[in-house]
């Protein structure tokens, strides 16, 4: 059976000029596009007069992989699908639900702070779990394999140096998952047990990688101009010393980089945007392919202790707790945030398990109400939820940021979000790409072919992803189409987008003017094996 997208607006996703014509998909392929008049078709048509239609968009950082085998994945589906995406890139900063050591001791700490493996459906190895996902979920998912993952499926979330024998065992693990379809290797280093790796460990990924010609993804040691992840707190600012290591990691192993979530948290980390893109620029002048990934929205999602030191993580629970110890933080943490431009009102309680209360409040308005320091009700939350608990973080850039990020030729476009069932969402789970396009319609960014072609083929491309990212006759009938004239996302961002008319993934149409056909979607995407 024949599908006929008719006299739409199709913009190809290489960025070139759009032009109206007609998709013609059959089963899950793109068969035809053509400038004719078509009169009669013997098939299914749909009318795209109006409507811009173009490749399913990619999210080029996502979390998706933690539940995309679930039994209710179509609930985490639904918001990325509704805002036109069909892919997605999953196993970032260091986290991915696979290509762990099966007998591995520390299994149940696989997630570090922020995931939970679902033992009752796993698969440690990478191969059979790209098997288990083909046909058997609703999003096409490509995937790293998770450093954090897999070391500390091994050695645990502890500062621990590891055997010659475990060591060994974890770079066999990478290999394997490189050598059956990863993407590349994720490492998280502001997460446990990432933030305790050495450079030399870096190292020796980025060469694993360069012999798959593989991506090395990097979750940077610091995201801000002060990081309590270094020692010294002055100098140059520390967002710039950890694009230095990748640098510096690029350039001595050769490996393929990508720059998980750019941003520049804190007002006095804006001033780096010139010198952080300069490096990456650099890089990716001198012959090594280097990509960054964004998001629309000046905020985002993270584990509760993202901004405690490494060397207070490393303590055990009792030490944590003693008086000088408290001394230390609270200074560190005074000055840290007078030269970071940032503070505990920009952190807001996303979801906790004890004290739901304080879910959607930020931490100044609990220390108000609990009439103490800022400082102390935040640890006494992390406490109480044994460290483990989701915030958003503000202040991560600004609105000319995004826009001089955006129009930028390293660029792609993400969520990094996902549905959370308990708790408030990010707004990007259900709006992001929608806020792109809603963005490059008022002129803010280079064109509407070039963003869309930043969420399609750019993406495409920088993963090694064939067949997809887009509209080309024999690609996969991954398609996305929308009212240029309505396109906008929600305002609250906890509900749907405007705008977005049909979604087809591998030639099923899964969405159809707000309506999800939801038992086509469950099975309607593929796993990709990236060679």
């Amino acid at each position: 059976m024949k599908t006929l997208l008719k006299n739409g607006l199709i913009i190809n996703g290489k960025n070139e000029k759009a032009f109206v014509g007609n998709v013609i998909i059959e089963d899950d392929r793109i068969v035809e596009i053509n400038q004719d008049k078509i009169d009669e078709f013997a098939g299914k048509i749909i009318d795209c007069s109006n409507l811009v239609i173009a490749p399913g968009f990619i999210d080029a950082h996502s979390h998706n992989d933690w539940n995309a085998l679930a039994k209710d994945r179509v609930d985490y589906a639904i918001p990325l699908v509704g805002q036109g995406i069909t892919t997605v890139i999953t196993g970032n900063c260091g986290y991915s639900t696979t290509g762990y050591d099966k007998d591995g001791k520390y299994i149940d700490l696989i997630g570090s702070d922020t995931f939970d493996l679902d033992k009752d459906n796993a698969y440690p190895d990478f191969k059979m779990w790209l098997d288990a996902l083909d046909n058997h979920t609703p999003l096409n998912v490509a995937s790293f394999v998770g450093h954090g993952s897999v070391r500390a499926s091994i050695n645990g979330l502890v500062n621990q140096e590891m055997t010659k024998e475990d060591y060994q065992k974890m770079m066999d693990l990478f290999e394997n998952a490189l050598a059956n379809g990863a993407v590349g290797v994720s490492v998280g280093l502001m997460y446990r047990p990432g933030i305790f790796v050495e450079k030399d460990e870096l190292m020796d990924i980025g060469r694993l990688c360069k012999k798959y010609d593989k991506i090395m993804a990097f979750h940077n040691r610091a995201n801000s101009a002060v990081s309590m992840g270094y020692k010294k707190l002055l100098g140059r600012p520390h967002l710039l010393r950890a694009l230095d290591e990748i640098y510096d990691i690029g350039m001595e192993t050769k490996c393929k980089i990508e720059n998980s979530h750019l941003i520049f948290v804190g007002k006095k980390s804006w001033k780096c945007v010139d010198e952080a893109l300069a490096i990456l620029h650099k890089l990716n002048d001198n012959g090594i392919q280097t990509g960054f990934d964004m998001y629309s929205y000046p905020l985002g999602a993270s584990s509760i202790t993202v901004i405690l030191p490494k060397w207070y993580q490393a303590l055990p629970i009792e030490k944590r707790n003693k008086f000088f110890t408290r001394i230390r933080l609270s200074i560190l943490t005074f000055i840290t945030k007078k030269l970071l431009g940032f503070d505990f009102d920009d952190i807001q309680i996303a979801y906790v398990d004890n004290g739901k209360e304080y879910i959607s409040k930020n931490i100044a308005e609990i220390a108000k109400e609990k009439k103490q320091s800022k400082l102390k009700t935040y640890l006494e939350i992390c406490n109480q939820n044994n460290f483990e608990g989701r915030i958003y973080l503000y202040k991560y850039y600004n609105d000319e940021i995004i826009d001089r990020l955006a129009k930028d030729d390293l660029a792609m476009f993400m969520t990094d979000a996902w549905y959370q069932k308990e708790g408030i969402q990010n707004p990007a789970v259900y709006n992001s790409f929608a806020r792109f396009l809603r963005l490059a319609k008022e002129g803010h960014f280079n064109s509407l072919e070039d963003t869309i072609y930043k969420m399609s083929y750019k993406t495409a491309k920088h993963f090694n992803i064939q067949e997809r990212g887009t509209l080309e006759v024999g690609n996969y009938a991954d398609i996305s189409i929308f009212s240029l004239d309505e396109i906008k996302e929600n305002p609250k961002g906890d509900d749907f987008p405007t705008g977005m008319k049909y979604v087809f993934i591998n030639g099923k149409k899964v969405f159809d003017n707000q309506v999800f056909d939801k038992e086509l979607l469950a099975n309607s995407g593929r796993s990709i094996r990236v060679k």
